[in-house]
């Protein structure tokens, strides 16, 4: 019967260190495979987003070259113009 308790005690206790060993070890391997994982899937995409910004910024021009924004005062009078222009061309 002691030889039953002592049995169990020392069979439970290599089954918690067992347990909390595979666990360990699970844990690194599965931090190391996640991060090999992460850095190729992101590597990649990474490349292929610089790729296509140097694209984009080859076809679009700088800011300077862009033509200047209006203000509504800019616009209102515009359309000023316009509505007065196709006025005049009604009226002949």
């Amino acid at each position: 019967m002691v030889k039953q308790k002592v049995f169990r005690k020392e069979q439970l206790k290599f089954m918690i260190f067992s347990f909390i060993s595979f666990t360990v070890i699970f844990t690194i391997f599965g931090v190391i495979i996640f991060s090999q994982v992460k850095s190729t899937l992101f590597t990649q995409t990474d490349e292929e987003l610089f790729s296509f910004k140097e694209k984009v910024s080859d076809v679009i021009p700088d800011e300077e070259a862009r033509p200047p924004r209006f203000d509504d005062d800019d616009v209102r009078k515009i359309l000023m113009k316009e509505k007065a222009l196709i006025i005049q061309t009604q009226e002949l």
